[in-house]
């Protein structure tokens, strides 16, 4: 037996190299039953199922709790994950943290939907030096973001989206955040340009400041970010071309900058990014045809191009994306008349083409290849009946034919498809509405 003890007191060292045999620090675990406090006192009850913090209690390790992730020889809690919690019914004010911001050792902090409310703490932030993961996004936190959030250098993944924060962006401060891979500023309220120090940041691959009433170009700068695989710029208010330099980010797979005010035409080095997924430069004020080389991208499942002043006829070499799903060409000025070529595309999906100087030719055979979720061909100048190709489109959602020249009955294959939205106001069509029809979330049938 004393042999037998001899060896376990040898090999405990070694056993805890593999297997920690340690708990978390106890200033952490306080700091944590701490905040678990707070919570209860805003949800007014002793009940701890009521936040989801069940296992949280004094008599075990903190290492083993939910949402707590620890270092596994420290022991150090390195990652909090917070959000969604139950008490967020409840508005949380950023001072409940203030427990958890003296963990200095955390890596991870997620603290994301829960309705927290206030400014950003500008000393809570000063203490997790280390922080690599950061997610405030979904909650109502105001003010400007303060310069302690650009001192944690060793910050890779930023999302504070969905909130109230203002002001204009430093560019200072993004200039230290010299790790960044992933940054999501999106829906919140600043304003003033793109910082050119953001174009320095060469590790980025997401980038999202969509939503925010930023002015001013985009600089030529852009083309710094070679990393870059996501860039979303939406719902702003940008003017001017769309830089050459965009043809430098080649690993770029999803580019959006609708709802802007750009002007000009699509720069041919855009159709050099062989790995572009999706292309979305609706709502704006873009111009001229679009190229011949749209073609070239033959990773485009998604291609967005409506509501800007594009003219000419839809480019035949659009019939090479043998990927594209989703096709939106509505609202141009776009001539011509709606290629039949369209519908032997077997991958596409949803097609827009509504609101252009388009014609259709009714007299053209068609055997679609394609299975449609969506078709709009909104003040398309078809006439005649409604053309019965349609007929074997069986996943229908929403089907738009407003605003043309269709006559004749309403034929009893409509009926049959059980289209969710059925679009068909001011045509002349005529005869009694079959009565299956009316199963439709949202029907239009008048003037």
């Amino acid at each position: 037996m004393a042999k037998l003890l001899g060896l376990i007191i040898i090999l405990v060292p070694f056993i805890c190299m593999i297997m920690p045999c340690s708990s978390c620090p106890a200033h952490q675990k306080q700091s944590l039953l701490l905040f678990k406090s707070s919570l209860l006192n805003i949800s007014n009850t002793s009940n701890s199922s009521v936040i989801g913090l069940e296992s949280w209690n004094s008599s075990s390790d903190c290492c083993t709790w939910d949402r707590v992730v620890c270092s596994l020889h420290s022991r150090d809690v390195i990652a909090l994950h917070l959000d969604h919690l139950p008490s967020a019914v409840f508005f949380l004010a950023f001072p409940i943290l203030d427990p958890i911001f003296y963990i200095r050792s955390l890596i991870l902090l997620d603290i994301s939907s829960n309705s927290m409310e206030g400014l950003i703490p500008i000393k809570g932030l000063a203490n997790p030096t280390k922080l690599v993961h950061l997610d405030m996004s979904n909650n109502d936190i105001h003010g400007s973001i303060p310069a302690q959030l650009f001192h944690l250098k060793y910050l890779s993944f930023l999302n504070i989206s969905y909130n109230q924060i203002s002001g204009e962006i430093s560019g200072n401060g993004l200039a230290n955040l010299t790790s960044i891979v992933h940054l999501d500023m999106s829906n919140n309220h600043f304003d003033g340009s793109i910082p050119a120090q953001l174009f320095h940041l060469r590790l980025l691959r997401f980038l999202n400041l969509s939503d925010n009433s930023l002015k001013g170009g985009l600089s030529t700068e852009i083309g710094n970010l070679g990393n870059l695989r996501t860039l979303k710029l939406d719902g702003n208010s940008l003017f001017g071309n769309i830089p050459l330099q965009i043809g430098n980010l080649t690993k770029l797979q999803y580019f959006s900058i609708s709802l802007n005010e750009l002007s000009g035409g699509i720069p041919d080095s855009i159709f050099t990014l062989k790995r572009l997924e999706g292309l979305d430069l609706s709502s704006n004020y873009l111009r001229m045809q679009i190229p011949s080389h749209i073609g070239n991208l033959s990773c485009i499942s998604t291609l967005a191009l409506s509501k800007n002043s594009f003219t000419g006829a839809i480019p035949t070499s659009i019939r090479n994306l043998s990927k594209l799903e989703t096709l939106q060409l509505e609202d141009n000025m776009l001539g011509g008349e709606i290629p039949s070529w369209l519908f032997d595309m077997e991958s596409l999906k949803n097609l827009f083409l509504g609101g252009n100087k388009i014609n259709w030719n009714n007299i053209v055979k068609i055997v679609p290849k394609c299975m449609l979720s969506r078709l709009s061909l909104r003040s398309s100048q078809i006439s005649g009946d409604i053309p019965e190709w349609i007929s074997t489109q069986k996943n229908l959602g929403i089907f738009e034919l407003s605003y043309n020249q269709l006559t004749g009955i309403f034929p009893l294959w409509l009926a049959e498809l059980e289209v969710g939205n059925l679009l068909l106001s001011n045509n002349e069509l005529s005869g009694a509405i079959p009565s299956r029809l009316f199963h439709s979330e949202f029907i239009s049938f008048g003037k």
